[in-house]
């Protein structure tokens, strides 16, 4: 289905100066590959990280309204239940719950403060990705959630103390594991959920149970029990003590040998240990189902994302609403055939709505300045590949880190054109390219794959080791994934039609350049360039000192360049009466340069104006277009994002 035709024009059709307002959420079910409205119609998710964010309320309303006019419509509060005095000064303890004595009694600033926020966003359009753990720690005091007596809450409070003790990379993963293995710590995470999703918010007068602006609930964060155990992440003792009796227990339950949990080394005892924890989050993931179905919350319900193995991913399969991967992609997608869609071809599960619910470049990795530098490539290259692989969202990390970078105006305090991975309010590279990107997504201007693969997995073999776990099955080789969407599909024997496919791209070699199947998407590793080229949008990013599109070209010094053109009023670009362009260009040394003539040709009118909308600092001047033989040309500096109107 193409969405652009029916999502867009069937009543969310921009305005010619883009300044419609959003309504209030609608109500959105997961039906096969993407949420989807009352009418039937997809909703695409673009969005942003909000973590551990509590502003005051003028910023609150301004951010909310700065989102929205940036084409966002999702957002993900992230680290709401962790201590972040560091990002919040001032605040008791920077999160939900105050944590002075226990981590289960509210702080009511916080909580307004959020309830503001929240209500703001929706009254923007702006749904919500919430999460019942939320990166919780525990406090000795928790004890009194459940007596077991004198001698069982004292050990219990000490094995609290020693975890907050430990650094917290070494606490990260043990405190998810905690309530899978630990009643006290399994009912603290109850009440919160119970009393996130049924406290009813006071400016809105609504429960998120309830409320279709909650579009999913998450139980724990990049958590696998897998992947914990077997980078030996370990319980304190109290905690220990219980995982080890209910191993002991399971072992003897199928006639089996005791053995450490930790180090299994048997192939028969490597299974039961797959199959125990396989066993152990299920019940745990059933035990807060239960309690969040009883709030009333309908939506989708996620164990947990990110890819942490095969394992993880069929778990989710089998237990998610919708799935949920992370990833921090090289923006330089030319220089290799496995480019970040690869990856992601580990986690995408066929017949479910896929979100990125972490996005940005990479944190490490080779030539890191180099990648920085190019990140504006990495709106164009997400936004392409997330509509033709029939990705349902993706939510960028993080427009901020507690509010220090956040102005009363919602933008950021200070601006710049360097990378800011962590409050991406202050990176304007990459909010030139927000709108652009997110209209070329959420409208369907790219193509779903004509001719997606479908890779079945019928067995998951239990792994003992962390390269086996990690390594993973696409079952291709790279470069198919810019020609196919490839989707995974777990437990189910291969159809005929499906194994003659997979078979053929796992045996051959794409055809050079990396042509999408609806011809829609170039990638060109031998020029180091990304092209797209439909009737709606024309975009490019990589190296080149000129580029010709359909309508849009470039010319300039040879250097880095990122642009995206594309309609704004929902017809094709050669018929539209409202554009919208942004660009990067950065010279051969790498340093941007505010120059390069860009023009459009086919357009229709006689006459056409611009209003620069970035940077900030030029938003609403204007600039006529200079026209000779029927080709437009901009003017060459002064602009990152430029709205193009028609006018009589």
């Amino acid at each position: 289905m193409r969405i652009f035709s029916t999502h867009l024009l069937g009543g969310l059709m921009l305005a010619a100066t883009l300044a419609a307002t959003a309504a209030e959420p609608v109500p959105l079910k997961a039906q096969g590959d993407n949420f989807v409205d009352p009418a039937g119609k997809p909703v695409k998710l673009w969005g942003v990280n909000l973590v551990a964010f509590y502003p005051d309320r003028p910023t609150a309303a301004a951010t909310a309204k700065n989102l929205a006019s940036l084409g966002i419509n999702c957002a993900r509060p992230h680290h709401m239940l962790r201590p972040s005095g560091d990002w919040n000064p001032g605040m008791a303890s920077g999160a939900l719950m105050d944590y002075r004595s226990d981590s289960m009694t509210p702080d009511p600033e916080a909580w307004d403060r959020f309830f503001f926020l929240t209500n703001e966003l929706r009254k923007n359009g702006i749904y919500l990705l919430l999460s019942v753990g939320d990166t919780r720690h525990y406090r000795p005091d928790d004890v009194k959630v459940l007596d077991g007596g004198e001698a069982d809450n004292l050990a219990w409070r000490k094995s609290v103390e020693e975890m907050n003790r430990r650094h917290w990379k070494e606490a990260i993963d043990a405190r998810k594991m905690m309530p899978l293995f630990d009643e006290r710590a399994a009912r603290v995470v109850e009440n919160y959920a119970r009393r996130l999703l049924t406290a009813v918010n006071p400016y809105s007068g609504r429960k998120f149970a309830d409320d279709p602006q909650l579009l999913t609930v998450e139980l724990l964060n990049e958590f696998a029990l897998d992947y914990v155990v077997i980078c030996n992440n370990r319980l304190p003792e109290y905690q220990h003590r219980e995982l080890t009796a209910q191993w002991v227990a399971y072992l003897k339950k199928h006639g089996a040998a005791p053995c450490d949990f930790y180090t299994v080394k048997a192939p028969e005892q490597v299974r039961l240990r797959a199959d125990f924890m396989r066993e152990t989050q299920t019940r745990y993931f059933r035990r807060l189902e239960k309690v969040i179905r009883e709030c009333g919350y309908r939506g989708s319900i996620l164990f947990s994302n990110l890819w942490e193995g095969e394992p993880a991913a069929r778990l989710n399969a089998e237990l998610n609403g919708s799935i949920e991967d992370h990833c921090y992609a090289d923006p330089r997608v030319y220089l290799d055939p496995k480019d970040f869609v690869h990856q992601k071809t580990l986690t995408k599960v066929a017949g479910k709505p896929y979100i990125l619910g972490e996005f940005n470049h990479s944190e490490g990795g080779r030539d890191l300045d180099d990648q920085k530098r190019k990140r504006a490539m990495l709106p164009l290259a997400a936004a392409a590949n997330a509509a033709f692989q029939e990705w349902s969202g993706i939510v960028w990390f993080a427009w901020c880190h507690g509010g220090g970078a956040v102005g009363s105006d919602g933008w950021a305090r200070r601006e710049g054109r360097v990378s800011s991975l962590g409050n991406l309010v202050e990176d304007g590279m990459t909010l030139d390219h927000l709108r652009t990107a997110g209209l070329l997504f959420k409208n369907g201007m790219v193509r779903p794959s004509a001719s997606p693969v479908r890779r079945h997995l019928d067995d998951i073999p239990p792994v003992r080791d962390y390269h086996g776990l990690m390594r993973g099955r696409t079952g291709y080789k790279p470069g198919w994934q810019s020609i196919h969407a490839i989707h995974k599909v777990f437990g189910k024997p291969t159809p005929a039609a499906d194994a003659a496919a997979m078979n053929r791209i796992s045996t051959e070699n794409p055809p050079e350049p990396l042509v999408s199947d609806t011809g829609e998407i170039i990638r060109d590793l031998k020029r180091r360039q990304l092209l797209v080229k439909t009737p709606f949008a024309n975009g490019f990013g990589g190296e080149s000192g000129s580029v010709a599109l359909p309508v849009l070209g470039y010319r300039g010094q040879p250097g880095f360049v990122t642009f995206l053109l594309v309609s704004a009023d929902g017809r094709s670009l050669t018929q539209s009466e409202s554009l919208l362009l942004s660009r990067t260009t950065l010279d051969a040394q790498g340093k941007e340069a505010d120059d390069g003539v860009f023009t459009l040709t086919g357009l229709s009118g006689d006459f056409w104006t611009g209003r620069i909308t970035r940077p900030r600092e030029a938003a609403g001047k204007t600039v006529t277009l200079r026209r000779s033989n029927g080709i437009w040309e901009l003017p060459a500096a002064g602009w990152h994002e430029i709205e193009l109107t028609a006018t009589d």
